[in-house]
C-alpha cells in the first residue's frame, strides 16, 4: 500500500457494510428456512430465531454494561454468523433428544428429563469448547482481536444458558401440544 487515508478506508468501509450486512440477512434467512424444515413448526422457528438473536444482545448487555468493555468494530459482528450456527445446532440437538426420548420414556416428564439431560450435556460439550477458545482469543495483545474473543465467548455462554432453559421448555411444549 503506498498511500493510505482516513478518507479511503471510510470510504473503502461505507460501500463494504451494505454487502456484509446484506450476508447476515441472508445467513438468518437460511438458518430460518432450514430450521423450519428440521423442526416442521413456524412458530417454533420463530421462536429459536428471537433466542438466538437475543443471545447476541444480552452478551452485548454483559460486555458493554457489565464487564464496561467500550472498544466495539466491526469485526464483532462475525458474532452473529457464529451465533446463527451454534443456535441452530442447540436446537437440532433439543429437537433430537425429544424425539428420541419416545424410544425410552412414556411419561412426558420423563421425556423432558431425557432431553434436558441429554442435550445439557451434548451442548455444554460443544458450546464450551468454543467458549473457550474464543476466551484464549481474548489474551491477544491486539485489542480487535482480543475484545472479538471476549464478546464471542460471553454470547456462547449467554447462547448455552438460552438452550437449557428457552428451548429445552419451549420446543418440547411445543411439541407436546
Amino acid at each position: 500500500v503506498i498511500f493510505v487515508s482516513d478518507v479511503l478506508v471510510e470510504i473503502e468501509f461505507e460501500g463494504l457494510v451494505p454487502t456484509d450486512f446484506s450476508w447476515i440477512l441472508g445467513s438468518i434467512l437460511f438458518v430460518a428456512i432450514w430450521m423450519r424444515v428440521y423442526t416442521r413448526s413456524t412458530f417454533l422457528t420463530a421462536l429459536c430465531l428471537f433466542y438466538i438473536l437475543f443471545s447476541v444482545m444480552v452478551g452485548m448487555f454483559v460486555y458493554k454494561l457489565i464487564l464496561n468493555i467500550l472498544f466495539f468494530d466491526f469485526i464483532h459482528l462475525l458474532v452473529v454468523f457464529l451465533i446463527l450456527g451454534i443456535g441452530a445446532d442447540g436446537v437440532f440437538v433439543v429437537v433430537d433428544a425429544w424425539k428420541q426420548s419416545k424410544e425410552f420414556e412414556k411419561d412426558e416428564f420423563n421425556r423432558l428429563a431425557y432431553t434436558y439431560n441429554r442435550s445439557a450435556a451434548t451442548v455444554f460439550n460443544t458450546s464450551f469448547t468454543t467458549m473457550f477458545a474464543f476466551a484464549v482469543t481474548g489474551l491477544s495483545a491486539l485489542v480487535p482481536i482480543s475484545t472479538f474473543g471476549i464478546f464471542a465467548a460471553i454470547c456462547i455462554g449467554v447462547n448455552y444458558v438460552f438452550i437449557l432453559t428457552v428451548v429445552s421448555v419451549c420446543a418440547t411444549s411445543y411439541i407436546l401440544l
